[in-house]
């Protein structure tokens, strides 16, 4: 804290110098000056941390410093003014430091949410894993039963037991390239690259189909391999997988016949678009506006927390520069999800 305030302090005294000159500086000047030195560096700071966080508090900061600025115009050399002037110093020093501690404050919260967030989205991932090995599971099984009894019965000849080895090998493979997918899915660095948006959908679905299928979605792709993205895949990727979570837990819950998820990618000149469609009901008008606040959720508390739309948000439109957005279409909802292209 006292760093900052001996920056404020040597700022608006060198501006109260650049503002009135050296050969009038008598204190009265240089508490104006200070006040206007202070005022402007607050009126910029709190413009960047409106853009940062877009909350109505820092307009509500601006309007008040630049109300002080003129109150000080209107009222010049006076006994008053001095004592303003100080009340001023005082007040907008101890408002640049509230806002410096908000701005550390909404960091923290951030980096928080995203913690909740994938640890939340942990035991959807087991679920996954368990639906992806359940059939090699089975499957494994068969073959030892068949290999045993061929081989109690005398009648195991080498092309059954090429073909057993071959299976077997055929399904350890596929679980330990489901292992490798969670894996990628789970890496935390933060690394931009450029990379195919067509074959990252395609990898995220390796991890939820095997889910969708046993709830009884059809999944519908619309792809187009030409579209390239620059960004943080695994961030991408995380995004779709609580939006297609969230459509399948709407149409379980809707008990829809039949059910089916669209993906399509569509682009224009500067933009790739992610449009995930669903039949699920859609979201109620209601609450379209709270989606995306933070611990909001229509599910029951051991269903949902409330994050994932809100983390969905913050990844595309702060990381990654993009727009996510939803509307109700054909009984159902439809995310879209806005990126630049490369």
């Amino acid at each position: 804290m006292k760093p900052i305030l001996i920056f404020l302090f040597l700022t608006s005294y060198l501006f109260s110098n650049d503002l009135f000159g050296t050969e009038e500086n008598n204190i009265m000047q240089t508490l104006i000056g200070m006040s206007y030195g202070i005022a402007l560096i607050l009126i910029i700071y709190n413009s960047v941390i409106y853009f940062y966080t877009r909350k109505k508090r820092y307009i509500l900061s601006i309007l008040i410093v630049s109300s002080c600025v003129l109150w000080q115009l209107y009222f010049p050399s006076t006994v008053l003014f001095i004592f303003i002037s100080i009340i001023l110093l005082v007040l907008m020093s101890n408002a640049f430091l509230n806002a410096t501690t908000a701005l550390i404050l909404d960091i923290k919260k951030d980096k928080l949410l995203i913690d909740q967030s994938r640890l939340a989205s942990m035991g959807k991932m087991i679920e996954q894993i368990a639906h992806q090995w359940r059939q090699p599971l089975n499957d494994l099984g068969l073959l030892n039963q068949n290999f045993y009894f061929k081989q109690q019965l005398g009648t195991l000849e080498e092309e059954d037991f090429l073909k057993t080895h071959d299976g077997i090998d055929r399904n350890i493979k596929y679980m330990s390239d489901t292992i490798d997918d969670f894996r990628n899915y789970y890496k935390s660095d933060k690394k931009e690259e450029t990379y195919q948006l067509s074959r990252a959908i395609e990898n995220i679905l390796a991890i939820v189909k095997p889910s969708l299928e046993y709830s009884g979605i059809k999944v519908i792709l619309k792809l187009n391999d030409a579209v390239n993205l620059h960004n943080v895949k695994n961030e991408l990727q995380q995004v779709l997988l609580i939006i297609l979570n969230n459509a399948k837990d709407a149409m379980i819950t809707s008990a829809i016949e039949d059910k089916k998820i669209t993906i399509e990618v569509a682009t224009d000149e500067k933009n790739a678009y992610i449009n995930i469609f669903d039949n699920g009901g859609g979201v109620p008008d209601d609450i379209k506006e709270k989606i995306y606040d933070s611990y909001f959720s229509t599910k029951f508390n051991s269903q949902g927390t409330g994050i994932g739309l809100y983390m969905s948000k913050s990844i595309i439109e702060k990381n990654m520069h993009g727009f996510i957005s939803v509307k109700n279409i054909d009984n159902g909802a439809c995310f879209t999800v806005k990126l630049p292209l490369v």
